[in-house]
């Protein structure tokens, strides 16, 4: 397997891969950009790199203008991005070559991971009891978007302080932004809304709403359902967006301390009332999840409430036994 160009410096031969790195002069002289486009082309080179088919060996080679350049005139390429990925591909396998240069320069550039602008949905999981069709309908409609403004304004007075969302390029950031999803989910979705927001660009949302789709909305099952009340657990969605690093923390400090009976339980409680939640008749929401941690949250939910035929129940009136809780999949 040979291939050229499979991003600007690029190439393959078998299991490896050879990339020539620009250094920021190097970039401008080829593109004429400045150094945000040339940090976020550090980084599309690491995402080109994580994407190759295979088992491969990498090896990233020191771009070097004037090697470069005399390797050209004894070639039969024309200068360009494939011209370099060829001439990178070259130097890789030449050991003697690749050492003396990575001994004239020993330092690579480095991709900024840090800034990197990434997206992570956390959920909380509302474990509501529906009693009749009517219930299950209310939790189709939008949340109360004063409720979820106070929720926001709470959350972000008990959360460590961060710097705020501040777009750097088309890859980058600082700081982060975050915002309450104006539906309830059902915990089928949390991969296709994840994905939705990810693609999404929120931008620095200082109302703390973000807006949910109206196909994500809580859909009454299409299956008549004789036997209530039901136990349905419901998922209030939270999204974080900015870099990388400031996300990730804060994902992981709120998994943590987001658990039932913290400091803005209340206001998480007047959002669900929004939506017809009549109390923890089915327990309290919380914790703050993942998409990865709801199917145990269910798993552990449902084994509490497993529906039970009970045993001498008293009679409604027509000969049926009590109704029990029963869970909506």
């Amino acid at each position: 397997m040979l291939s050229y160009g499979l991003f600007d410096g690029v190439a393959r031969r078998d299991h490896l891969v050879a990339a020539a790195v620009l250094g920021p002069d190097d970039y401008r002289e080829i593109y004429g950009k400045g150094m945000e486009d040339y940090l976020d082309y550090l980084l599309e080179l690491e995402d080109t790199l994580l994407d190759v088919d295979g088992t491969v060996k990498v090896v990233r080679v020191p771009f070097h203008r004037e090697m470069y350049r005399e390797w050209l005139e004894h070639s039969t390429w024309q200068d360009g991005p494939e011209a370099r990925s060829a001439w990178a591909l070259e130097v890789a396998q030449n050991v003697e070559s690749y050492e003396r240069l990575r001994a004239e320069r020993p330092v690579l550039p480095r991709a900024p991971e840090e800034e990197r602008e990434v997206v992570e949905v956390l959920y909380l999981p509302c474990p509501l009891l529906c009693y009749n069709e009517e219930d299950l309908q209310r939790l189709s409609r939008q949340l109360d978007g004063q409720a979820l403004a106070r929720l926001w304004d709470k959350i972000m007075a008990w959360i460590p302080p961060l710097p705020p969302y501040r777009k750097l390029s088309r890859l980058r950031a600082r700081g982060l932004t975050l915002a309450f999803g104006d539906r309830l989910i059902e915990p089928a979705d949390v991969y296709e809304l994840e994905h939705h927001f990810t693609s999404l660009l929120l931008g620095g949302s200082e109302s703390g709403i973000a807006k949910v789709p109206r196909r994500f909305r809580i859909k009454v099952p299409e299956l008549e359902i004789e036997v209530y009340p039901l136990l349905i657990a419901v998922l209030l969605p939270l999204v974080l967006r900015g870099a990388e690093e400031d996300v990730e923390f804060l994902a992981e400090w709120l998994t943590e301390k987001f658990v039932p009976g913290t400091t803005v339980s209340e206001e998480v409680r007047a959002v669900l009332r929004s939506a017809g939640w009549e109390g923890e008749k089915a327990g309290p929401p919380g914790p703050l999840l993942t998409a990865r941690g709801v199917p145990g949250y269910l798993e552990a939910l449902f084994e509490k409430y497993e529906p039970e035929e009970e045993e001498g129940g008293p009679d409604d009136g027509r000969g049926s036994r009590r109704r029990t809780i029963r869970r909506v999949k």
